[in-house]
């Protein structure tokens, strides 16, 4: 069995949510910091891009775009 998707399931408006002026920048800074980062254009009208935290979790992070 291999599994493909996990999700935290969460009760609404639990998403851990902050402000950033700029993902980008953002991005940039995960990037000095040793994380990986991949950008992923499959949402329209969004810039989003996932990461890992230090237990290799995916995190994905999305800004209007």
């Amino acid at each position: 069995m291999r599994l493909h998707h996990v999700q935290v399931s969460c009760p609404p408006g639990g998403e851990a949510k902050f402000l950033v002026d700029d993902i980008g920048a953002f991005a940039e800074a995960c990037v000095r910091a040793g994380l990986p980062v991949r950008w992923d254009a499959g949402l329209p009208g969004y810039q989003r891009f996932h990461t890992e935290d230090g237990h290799g979790n995916r995190v994905e992070l999305l800004a209007d775009g």
